[in-house]
This record gives structure tokens, sequence and C-alpha cells, in this order.
């Protein structure tokens, strides 16, 4: 494998039998038409449990999200058995079905999506057997106002293309900003298409970059199912991405988990390279010759935090910002710990992780610094609370 870091175009193993590899024409149309009548969005609102991580966190979010009908799929609650008690049979089925991807008889999948579309699915092995009943192998999710087709987390791919927690986030905080109309704008390791497609309504261009050819392909799928013109690419933006030319808007929820470094071939969309800054902070320095004149680019990145208090990241965004004359404002979003890494980054000294989204355009140097809410700094104190108590 090659490494990411290097700006390298991976070489990705998937099953032999891959379901993403069945969906050809015609069969593929009339399975894209199938998906965009299913009412998926109807379970999006019920959120799943926690396992294995701080024992509350960000309910109040949940619980805004839940009575809005948002989506909730990808922020666990300590609350989740109440709040699937609120679903309707339906509602249910649909989450088991295409969240949780769980086995269903024959007879309940029919009730999903009739007779006729489960024999489709059947032959063109969307469905897979086990034990006289059938499991999805891709997992189906509403958010905004896209449907996404990803890979389950019970997926046997070495190379998975997922919707995590992170990139909703990012789509979520793109929703919010006032970006108005752009000419052209790039989203950079689009992976499922999240970010891009949340953004691409705004642009008349709309153009994705990715190392992963799976996740080219399944992030065109999803630009085909919600019937949005994209173009996207297999290739490196940080080595290549002035190929494509400059751009009025860019985002990239980047890699930005600090990892093993044996780690950096099994978990390639969240391994940020050394302390976890190393990419974001490659890709930062490329943003004057990728970025137009006015434009702005969104970045998810995670700032390291010592144990002696000290914040590894903004001393770099600092210099960076006086080298290359960015403005950055750093959003900061939420604190975060590894439980799994725990021992790995208190090795290193790290107590904990800041995430913040970056704004970045041309024009005076500089760093500005926007703190979470209240509430959520309450939180993150309370979580932190739990997570020194868990060791």
């Amino acid at each position: 494998m090659s490494d990411p870091a290097k700006g390298s175009v991976e070489t990705f193993i998937v099953e032999e039998d891959d379901w993403a590899n069945r969906l050809v024409d015609p069969f593929r149309r009339h399975f894209l038409e199938s998906l965009r009548k299913l009412p998926v969005d109807t379970a999006r609102r019920f959120p799943p449990p926690k396992r294995g991580r701080i024992p509350f966190g960000h309910e109040l979010r949940v619980a805004r999200r839940f009575l809005a009908g948002e989506s909730t799929l990808f922020d666990p609650s300590a609350f989740s058995r109440l709040y699937h008690s609120f679903a309707s049979a339906p509602e249910r089925a649909y989450y088991r079905a295409f969240v949780l991807n769980e086995l269903l008889t024959s007879e309940e999948w029919s009730g999903l999506i009739g007779v006729s579309e489960l024999d489709g699915w059947i032959e063109h092995g969307l469905l897979r057997e086990s034990d006289s009943r059938l499991r999805s192998r891709f997992s189906l999710y509403s958010i905004g106002d896209i449907t996404l087709i990803a890979d389950p987390d019970t997926s046997n791919l070495l190379r998975r293309v997922l919707v995590g927690q992170d990139s909703f986030m990012m789509a979520e905080f793109m929703r919010a900003r006032d970006i108005g109309r752009v000419p052209r704008y790039l989203d950079v390791g689009p992976g499922s298409g999240v970010i891009l497609l949340t953004v691409s309504p705004h642009s008349d261009e709309c153009v994705g970059i990715d190392i992963n050819e799976r996740a080219v392909a399944i992030s065109r799928l999803n630009a085909e199912l919600n019937q949005i013109p994209c173009t996207v690419h297999l290739d490196d933006a940080i080595e290549n991405g002035t190929r494509y030319g400059r751009f009025d808007l860019i985002t990239w929820n980047t890699p930005f988990v600090f990892l093993p470094e044996d780690c950096k071939d099994t978990h390639y969309d969240g391994y940020g390279g050394a302390m976890g800054m190393e990419i974001p902070l490659k890709f930062i320095g490329v943003l004057p010759e990728l970025l137009a004149e006015g434009g702005t680019a969104y970045m998810a990145v995670a700032a390291p935090i010592m144990k002696t208090g000290e914040n590894l990241l903004e001393p770099e965004l600092e210099r960076i910002a006086s080298d290359t004359g960015l403005r950055i404002v750093e959003n900061v979003s939420q604190f975060y710990w590894h439980n799994l890494y725990r021992d790995f980054h208190e090795q290193h000294g790290i107590r904990k992780f800041e995430h913040s989204f970056l704004e970045l355009s041309l024009g005076p140097g500089g760093l500005e610094r926007r703190n979470a809410p209240l509430a959520t700094r309450l939180s993150d104190v309370a979580r932190g609370i739990a997570f020194s108590i868990r060791k």
C-alpha cells in the first residue's frame, strides 16, 4: 500500500463479489429510482446507543435534532432506547434494515421494498442470506435533503466507505454557513459524498477529488441517486490539485486522527499523520495555489492538547498564516477522547483533542479563535471527568 501522506493514489482491495460492482445499467437506474421512493427519512431521527463510550455527552444536541425531525444517526445517546420507543413499526423496520443492517425475513423485506424489488435485489447480490434471512450489503442514510448509500459497519471490506459523525457534523456546519452562490466548488476526500452533495447546490460547478477509488465510485453513485451533477476525480489534491484550476469554495473533512503508524493502511480515512496534524497542515500549505481570489476553504481538524495544557496546532496555524498570508478562523467544535488509543496518546503526553472547523481565506494573515458555545464547553468538562474516571 502507498502512503496517503505522500500524495499517492491508493489501490484498494475489496470483496471479490462487491455489491457496488453489481450496480450496472439498466438495473442501476431502476435501483436508484426505487431508493428515491423509499421513506428512509422517517428513521433518521433515532440515535444509536452508546457502546463503550463516555456514558453521557451531547444529549441536548440529540434531543434538539430528534424533536426537529433531523438526523441523529451519528450521535450516540445514552437514552437511545427511550427515543426508539417512539418509533412506529415501519420506522423500526427501516432502521433495522438500513442502519443496523440486521437480518430480516423475506416477508419483512417484501414489506419494506416490495416483492418485485426484493427479487431484483437478491438477483443482483444486494442482499446476503444467512439462516434463511437476508441482510442488506449496504447502509442507507437520510441527512438533510440528501440520501446516502455507504458500506455498513458490518462490512468485510478491507477498505470501506462509511458515513461518520465527523462528516455529518461538518455537513451540518456547512449548512449553517451563509455560502451564497459560488462559481466553482471543490470537496477533497468526499468519501460517501455527504459534504460534497450538501454544499454542491450552492455552486455552478461541483468537483470532488479522492485518493480512494472506492470512495470515488460511491460518491458518484450518491450524486446520481440525489440527481446532483458533480464530477469526482481519482487523484491526490495535495500533490495534483492545481491541475483542476482554482476554486471559490473548498471543503475537506481531513484525516485528523493521531493513530499508531501501523494503522495508516487500515484507517486511511482517519490517519492524519504525525500527531494527527501532518496531512491537514500539508493541505493548508497548498491552499494559496487552489483558492480563487475572494475564495474560502473550510477544513475539519483536531488539535492535540498536551498534559501541560499546550495546544500543538495553533502555533502551526499562526506560522502558516504568517508565511502564506492566509486568514484563518478557528471555530472550535468540541473536545474528544479516543478510549481505544488512550495508552498510545498518553505515551505521547496528550490529554485530549480539540476538534475545530477552520475557515481559511486569502488576505492579511492571522489566526482568530472562536470558542465553542458555553453549553458545549460545560458538557466537555463533564465528559472529561467521566473519561478520567473510566480508566
